[in-house]
């Protein structure tokens, strides 16, 4: 079967592609790949023409339509067309529609529940994630001095249900050999992984991450949430693998130190069992049922072309991608020349021309001064489109035009409290990944549209708040505001954090210091609110607190080296008090 597969690339993408040789596969990318094709700027029939002489496709296999950029035409695939996605917890908004653009989606298996209700294509369960081959191995000669390890990401905004359990993690640094490492890549992560015996790991959506495969191919010891949802299809707990759950996590963890022949066994189960877990052997396994797949129904492909443009640029303008806003743009200026809604055009080209602007992009000044003028069109248009509204005030207030941005975050404000329904296909500046982004992709999973209104009501809300309070000069309004915005949603555009501080302000150190441990409690890692909550226990005479935040913050200490620089400042803050006679 011939599979034209993509956007991967050997340096960026080597794990895959170079362990697919000998299947008949062509990558394209925009470098390093067999075809060169950039989807930011070309339409998918340039793809097609640059093909190999002789050589037609069975299959287009699209890689993580949640970070790439997709481009004009991609309905129009001549062939049976697959879309694999991966991290669709961060980009389901803007990705969702989308996918209608292909014959079949394979994902993880909550992905498969949650997409599956919402799509009129195929949604089928099927492993993306494996090693490398070249790099994740065993090395018998390296000393295995790590009791228990964690390399992944510490982004609170991401990965705020792992922050607490890594904090129990570094609970152990007293008395094992705990690391927690974050921004290790490439060899470095992998002889971490060959130095442990452990390695713990959780994943975000229920999914085997790529860690769940890296782990055994290193020769440690995989742990995992008890839960998981695809874990047992590989290992067995006992077997291959330690399973976890909020009660056994520090057990399980003794057992298997106190016992380091069990653990090499297991260890050693684990490393054979996946090295039939390939990114060829998954690939194999996609292409079997692949080969009786037609081109079918794209329910994409029956949407009037503006509105396939819009969806174009809203998923452009979501993506990391350098190109994103020139893609986002070219998509509009399309839509432009086309579209019935001047609302919908007018929105979004000025959320793009604000996200530009903010990124400094070329003039930001201009960019904004046009993001201005087209959000101030799109509201006219419709003057229910809260989020326009939302984003007008942010680029008000970025431009330091504060009285008209406090006119527009009240103005949102009242639309919301009046449950006024909104356009749901607007893209909120900033639109980062942040937990304003996260929470926004959480409410994206609802497949009734009322549902999906009503979860992104008090998102919006919380940001308008947020907004006042910035633009507020009295400190009593601007703690009210605080309160109002952590009341609609908590921990979005550093609300908690505010609050906190408004309060300490206010004179009002025990609810700033509830305020901090809240934040602590969301990341234990907050170096900021730590030092506060330090700060705050010495001054309201509290021993206690003192005592538990200095013992935690010297495990984290332990099992993180590199935040000992932060730490200091709370043994700083924290020594007269102890000291004291």
């Amino acid at each position: 079967m011939r599979v034209l597969l993509g956007p991967l690339n050997r340096r960026g993408h080597r794990a895959v592609v170079d362990d697919l040789t000998g299947l008949d596969v062509t990558t394209f990318d925009r470098a390093d790949a067999d075809v060169r094709f950039d989807p930011a700027r070309e339409p998918l029939e340039t793809l097609w023409a640059r093909l190999p002489a002789g050589w037609t496709p069975d299959l287009l296999l699209w890689w993580s339509p949640e970070y790439s950029l997709l481009p004009e035409g991609i309905e129009r695939c001549p062939v049976p067309s697959v879309a694999a996605l991966g991290d669709w917890n961060l980009g389901l908004w803007a990705t969702a529609p989308l996918l209608e653009a292909f014959d079949w989606v394979v994902t993880d298996r909550l992905g498969v529940r949650v997409l599956a209700p919402q799509l009129g294509v195929p949604v089928d369960h099927w492993p993306m994630f494996s090693f490398d081959r070249a790099l994740h191995r065993r090395d018998p000669g390296r000393p295995r001095d790590i009791d228990v390890l964690f390399v992944g990401n510490l982004n609170p905004e991401v990965q705020d249900e792992r922050m607490p359990w890594l904090a129990r993690l570094a609970g152990l640094a007293d008395r094992r050999r705990v690391v927690i490492a974050a921004g290790v890549y490439g060899e470095g992560y992998a002889d971490l992984l060959r130095r442990a015996r452990i390695v713990w790991n959780r994943a975000i959506r229920g999914e085997l991450n790529m860690r769940a495969y890296e782990a055994p191919a290193s020769g440690a010891l995989l742990m995992m949430e008890a839960e998981n949802l695809e874990v047992r299809d590989v290992f067995a707990d006992g077997v291959s693998c330690a399973l976890y759950d909020a009660t056994t996590l520090e057990r399980v963890i003794d057992d298997y130190l106190d016992a380091p022949e069990r653990l090499a066994g297991v260890a050693e189960a684990g490393w054979r069992r996946v090295q039939s877990e390939t990114y060829r052997d998954h690939v194999e396994r996609l292409l079997a049922p692949a080969a009786g797949l037609r081109v079918g129904r794209r329910p994409f492909a029956e949407l009037p072309p503006w509105r396939r443009d819009v969806w174009l640029a809203l998923h452009a303008v979501s993506a990391a991608d350098p190109a994103r806003v020139e893609a986002a743009l070219g998509h509009l200026a399309r839509a432009l020349t086309r579209t019935p809604d001047r609302g919908a055009l007018a929105a979004a080209v000025g959320a793009v021309a604000a996200i530009a602007g903010a990124a400094g992009l070329g003039d930001a000044e201009q960019s904004l001064d046009q993001a201005a003028e087209l959000l101030g069109a799109a509201v006219r248009f419709d003057p229910a489109d809260v989020v326009s509204h939302i984003n007008l005030a942010w680029v008000h207030a970025a431009r330091g035009r504060r009285e008209a941005a406090g006119a527009e975050w009240r103005a949102a404000r009242a639309l919301l409290q009046r449950g006024v329904p909104f356009p749901l296909d607007r893209v909120p500046v900033p639109f980062g990944f942040d937990r304003f982004r996260t929470e926004w992709e959480r409410a994206a999973v609802h497949p009734d549209l009322e549902g999906r209104a009503a979860a992104f009501r008090p998102l919006l809300e919380a940001r308008a708040a947020a907004g006042l309070a910035r633009l507020e000069a009295d400190p009593d309004t601007a703690l009210d505001w605080w309160v109002r915005s952590v009341e609609a949603w908590p921990a979005v555009d550093d609300n908690v954090r505010q609050l906190a501080r408004a309060l300490e302000s206010a004179g009002q150190p025990e609810a700033a210091a509830e305020g901090y441990a809240r934040l602590l409690d969301l990341n234990p890692f907050d170096w900021d609110a730590r030092a506060a909550a330090a700060r705050l226990a010495v001054q309201l005479g509290d021993a206690g607190r003192l005592e538990r935040l200095l013992g935690e913050t010297r495990r984290i200490t332990a099992a993180v080296p590199a935040m000992a620089g932060a730490a200091a400042g709370v043994e700083e803050l924290a020594r007269p008090a102890l000291t004291a006679p």
